[in-house]
This record gives C-alpha cells, structure tokens and sequence, in this order.
C-alpha cells in the first residue's frame, strides 16, 4: 500500500472518530442528567401489551407497566432501547458517506432496533413468567450482550453496502486537507 493511500485511510478513519467522539459528548451529558422521554416509555409498554394480545396472551399497561400474571414489569427509560438508537445512528451519521446515503438506513435502524428491542422484552417478560428463568440474568444477557452485537452487525451492514462510497463525503478534515470530491 501507498503512502499516499495510507495516508487517505488515515484521515477517513480519524474523521469517523472525531465525528463519533462528538456525537458521545451530548449522550454522556444524558445519561449524566438522567434525561428520559416518559411517553416513549408508555409507548414501548403499550407495543409490548400489544404484542402479546396478538400472541393470545392476556396483558394490563398500567403507564410504563406491563402486568402479566400479577407480575409488574417496569419498562424503564433504558429498557426502550434508546441508547442502542442513539449508538447506532451516531456510527452510521460519524461514518465519511453522503448524507444522502444515510438517511434510508437510519430510518429503518430506529424501526429495526425498536423491533429487536420490544423482542427482547416480550422475550424477557414472557420467559420470566412462564420458564421461570431468573430475570435478572436474562435481561442482562440479551441487553448487554445481543444488543450490542445487533448494534454492530447493523452498522457493518451499513459499512458493506457503502464501501465504495467511505470518504468521498468531504467533511470538515476532508476540506482541511484537500481532500477533492470525486464523481
């Protein structure tokens, strides 16, 4: 490989990181601040009662509570999944591709991902009430653990169909380095 070549690749890659870096700064200042969206909480509590009357299975929402058998489950502002929106739309909008190629794969990452999270809730839920297996460990498997691989396999979906595309957006390093927009 080039030196020239190298070099270009450098730059992409640290672009990638500068954008990301600054898309982190304002989702540390929320988690620190403890901000939440109560309605997307009463949201995701009502698609979870939803998915299991569709499933023929007998559900109260009580606010962001899914009742189930007499057993209360808290859709908590982390159990939304927010944050692996947040993530997932920050690696596509921080990688050096064409906003115009962006915009479809964020729109269907925010649906994707609240999909694939109220699946891990009626997963969660519905295993705890009726396998009894401990909740707690299972909702930490499929939260830490699946999520953040659902998160990654995604944006490497997005990397494979754009890799002809990666650093031919001019950012603001692109224009600091001369970097010329190609055809």
């Amino acid at each position: 490989m080039g030196r020239r070549r190298k070099t270009k690749i450098d730059l992409i890659f640290l672009e990638f990181l500068v954008v990301l870096l600054l898309f982190l700064i304002p989702f540390y200042f929320l988690i620190i601040y403890n901000f939440e969206v109560r309605s997307f909480k009463v949201f995701q509590a009502k698609l979870v009662s939803l998915a299991f009357s569709i499933l023929g299975i007998n559900v109260y929402t009580e606010e962001n509570f899914v009742i189930l058998n007499n057993s209360f489950f808290e859709i908590s502002w982390d159990s939304t999944g927010w944050k692996s929106i947040y993530i997932l739309i920050a690696l596509i909008l921080a990688t050096p591709v064409r906003f115009k190629r962006k915009y479809k794969y964020i729109i269907v990452a925010i649906f994707a991902t609240i999909l694939v999270n109220l699946s891990r809730i009626l997963i969660t839920i519905y295993s705890t009430v009726f396998f009894g297996v401990e909740f707690k460990f299972l909702h930490i498997f499929l939260w830490r653990y699946f999520m953040g691989v659902y998160v990654l396999t995604f944006w490497f979906l997005f990397i494979y169909n754009q890799k002809y595309n990666i650093g031919k957006e001019l950012t603001i390093l692109g224009r600091l380095y001369g970097r010329r927009k190609q055809p």
